[in-house]
């Protein structure tokens, strides 16, 4: 949401002078967003976990399956827990191919990997359709990375 509000920024004033404003020098800086950005994350985070401790909800972090017993229990890393409610959740990683099924596929970065970028790259590949490539190709485009995005197209003989 903070890239999207950054890029929104971006967009009134690239559009200022055909209201009337005069923004000669306006610069962007990338780390300050980032610093910024980072710091509120961490800040929801916190008020999240927080949040979890006050309901007296147990967080318990490993890999965990439901198992077989009469009540809901799950096993985490060998240890059985019980509850009348349990929540499970999965997360996700992406999967990025060897460079032996795609050549280069090592220099590329994955959508976790935008938020770690220390500086707006000049040129940006974005490879996907989905909402977050669009979302992240508008976002570097708006902010000044001259953006591509690629699509695959399946061909029907």
């Amino acid at each position: 949401q903070v890239m999207w509000n950054t890029a929104v920024h971006a967009e009134f004033i690239h559009d200022h002078a055909d209201y009337g404003f005069e923004t000669p020098g306006v610069k962007f800086s990338w780390r300050t967003i980032k610093e910024k950005r980072d710091a509120y994350v961490r800040r929801l985070n916190e008020i999240y976990e927080n949040n979890i401790k006050k309901a007296h909800i147990d967080i318990i972090r490993g890999y965990g399956k439901f198992t077989a017993d009469p009540e809901p229990t799950i096993e985490v890393d060998g240890k059985k827990y019980t509850a009348p409610h349990i929540l499970i959740a999965t997360g996700g990683r992406p999967a990025v191919p060897p460079d032996s099924k795609i050549p280069g596929a090592s220099l590329g970065i994955t959508s976790d990997g935008f938020f770690d970028l220390e500086e707006l790259p000049r040129r940006s590949v974005i490879v996907g359709a989905g909402y977050i490539a669009v979302e992240i190709a508008g976002i570097l485009s708006t902010l000044g990375s001259k953006s591509s995005l690629l699509i695959r197209q399946d061909k029907v003989a």
